[in-house]
């Protein structure tokens, strides 16, 4: 059984005795129109192998196998595993999972993930595919509208997590949704995120980049020079030193950077 609308949904969870669980972030999208948007924007043929987080009740699974090769959803929820083997029984190109997304191992190439995800785990879903051994072509996300734009900040207004998402893939918001499309209905805006793998990262040496920007980031409001004292040994007058050799103004703050200026504090600290 599946829905189309507001009411069908309400009726669904009803006489199935499920209900939305919210230390899991679960709230069901019933506006097929949005569905619509997010299937469009993944640009599926017949030759994809997608990942869905979090099917829900199924109403984007439905779609998905419409269009996909191989569909194969992954749903933490216990509860909801029989309502998705019996509605999808029939479906010979879906896999249905009972795992943590943030545990299920990655051994698919050149596959896309598609899905309405939990928004409090948003970072961790994006760190576990971007930053995987088989990083996927392609990610769209219904995800917070906050989060979104965090992640597409620019020079001047950078963060751990737009620096993390944009040294992996080319970001953008293909569409705002209103709360009022889902239920249980969520105190924020969301957003259509869809992120398109590069085919080299911005950034070479990614290990020691994240430890930079991380301890950059925990002191943001000082310049560069003052929240890096003590990374690996150096004291403030030697970041001074590194940081003028990179070229970098001394008065900047991590948010001013951008992965050239990173890249190039990487390699003179190297040499220190």
């Amino acid at each position: 059984m599946l829905y189309n609308n507001q009411k069908e949904l309400l009726n669904i969870l009803k006489s199935e005795n499920l209900y939305t669980k919210k230390n899991l972030g679960q709230n069901f999208l019933f506006n097929t129109k949005i569905i619509d948007k997010i299937v469009s924007a993944a640009e599926i043929s017949q030759n994809d192998n997608i990942i869905e987080v979090g099917p829900g009740l199924g109403i984007l699974t439905n779609e998905l196998i419409k269009k996909a090769k191989q569909v194969i959803t992954v749903e933490k929820d216990s509860t909801l595993i029989p309502y998705l083997n019996k509605t999808f029984q029939n479906a010979k190109n879906l896999q249905i999972i009972h795992q943590d997304i943030l545990k299920y191992p990655i051994k698919l190439k050149n596959y896309k993930v598609v899905a309405n995800i939990p928004y409090y785990i948003t970072s961790p879903i994006i760190t576990h595919f971007l930053h995987s051994q088989y990083p996927p072509k392609t990610l769209i996300l219904l995800t917070q509208l906050e989060v979104a734009e965090k992640i597409l900040a620019k020079k001047g207004n950078h963060n751990i997590l737009s620096l993390q998402t944009q040294a992996f893939a080319d970001c953008q918001i293909i569409d705002k949704v209103s709360p009022n499309n889902f239920i249980p209905v969520p105190k924020v805006y969301s957003a259509i995120l869809k992120l398109q793998s590069l085919n080299k990262p911005k950034i070479k040496d990614w290990h020691n980049f994240t430890i930079l920007i991380k301890k950059a980031f925990s002191q943001k409001r000082k310049t560069l020079e003052n929240s890096l004292n003590t990374l690996w040994g150096h004291n403030k007058t030697k970041w001074s030193s590194i940081i003028q050799e990179a070229k970098i103004t001394s008065n900047s703050r991590p948010q001013h950077l951008d992965f050239s200026d990173w890249e190039r504090i990487l390699q003179v600290a190297k040499k220190y």
